[in-house]
């Protein structure tokens, strides 16, 4: 947790500058639903040194021993794919009046939509 909580919590201060843009916003969520995704299969920094601690039962010289029958452990993969699938719900999207729109050409319209909203935004 500790990783997507630092990953959350960058991505937080990013889209918190008085000089992000829809534009820049979106690519900065994009990029980190792409980490979360990555993450599923392969462990952040953190979740690795976890993991080798783990593996010989000591986490910087202090011994480790197993947790109550409570203690559940979180699914890595479940976890972070769901962390990726809850910022996608809250990216812009282009939905298609028609059934029959192929995907590519709704993925289209809404590179579109994010290359327009660039009008909205302050030259520099």
């Amino acid at each position: 947790m500790y990783d997507a909580l630092t990953e959350l919590a960058d991505l937080s201060l990013q889209l918190q500058k008085r000089s992000v843009t829809i534009p820049v916003a979106h690519r900065a969520i994009g990029r980190q639903v792409a980490v979360f995704e990555a993450t599923c299969s392969k462990p952040g920094p953190r979740l690795q040194e976890i993991d080798d601690a783990l593996k010989v039962a000591l986490f910087k010289g202090v011994a480790l021993h197993s947790g109550s029958k409570n203690d559940v452990r979180i699914n890595r993969q479940q976890f972070f794919r769901s962390l990726a699938e809850n910022l996608k719900n809250r990216m812009l999207t282009v939905q298609s009046s028609h059934v029959s729109t192929s995907s590519n050409t709704d993925a289209d319209r809404y590179r579109t939509l994010i290359s327009q909203l660039k009008v909205l935004c302050r030259s520099r």
